[in-house]
């Protein structure tokens, strides 16, 4: 229990907790218990939510619903209505894995750019234990579909921690739509605490650890709007 609870103030006071993770570096157990719940309430959603709209909804977004005829077009919503519930469930499960391995992978190769002795595991360490915050994600967002009526909602328009939920596609457009639905509290909260960790585990500069992996987040968000 050690594990979880060095997460959690990982998560409270990053700096004192990071450097407390220098020493233990432990990550497992917080990790695997942010993807089971993680993957449980993303799980609720797909067996719950009417597909059919969703993927709908998605198609018109990206500008396919009127390129392709109809008959196409409702044989690839059911097909993938069929499909999309377990497709999501398994992606919750599975990207977890996919992501601490690149994002680790990243720290360790721009730690040794900077000729820090930052090893891969003391990456996953930072990563493992950054992912965390997702814990609670899942949680606000288990917490809003048990008070709301979801059926018809795609994810960006429950959780009020994206700025997509404040803003309708319909108004802003679609590559506006897609930089909102990148900024997001989450994902801000867990790059934050990625540059604290590099920072803590390199001693490099504050400033500099934040730019390493701020840099790609903002990159990510850019080449979502100019591929929308």
């Amino acid at each position: 229990m050690e594990a979880i609870k060095l997460a959690f103030e990982v998560i409270t006071s990053p700096f004192s907790g990071f450097k407390k993770l220098k020493e233990k570096k432990t990550f497992l157990l917080p990790f695997l218990l942010t993807v089971l719940v993680y993957t449980g309430t993303f799980s609720y959603y797909a067996f719950n939510v009417d597909f059919k709209y969703v993927i709908t909804r998605q198609l018109e977004m990206s500008g396919k619903l009127e390129e392709l005829p109809k008959q196409q077009v409702d044989k690839l919503i059911d097909m993938q209505a069929k499909m999309g519930k377990y497709f999501v469930a398994g992606t919750a499960f599975f990207s977890p894995f996919f992501y601490i391995l690149v994002i680790s992978f990243y720290l360790f190769v721009m730690a040794k750019i900077y000729a820090s002795d930052l090893s891969f595991k003391d990456a996953i360490v930072i990563t493992g234990n950054g992912f965390f915050v997702f814990l609670f994600f899942s949680i606000v967002f288990m917490a809003i579909m048990l008070l709301t009526d979801f059926k018809t909602a795609t994810p960006e328009t429950l959780m009020p921690t994206s700025l997509a939920y404040y803003f309708s596609y319909e108004t802003v457009g679609k590559k506006l739509y897609a930089l909102f639905s990148k900024i997001d509290l989450f994902g801000i909260w867990f790059t934050s605490l990625l540059g604290i960790g590099f920072h803590i585990f390199t001693e490099e500069s504050l400033v500099k650890s934040m730019l390493t992996v701020f840099i790609p987040y903002i990159l990510i968000a850019v080449i979502s709007v100019l591929l929308a």
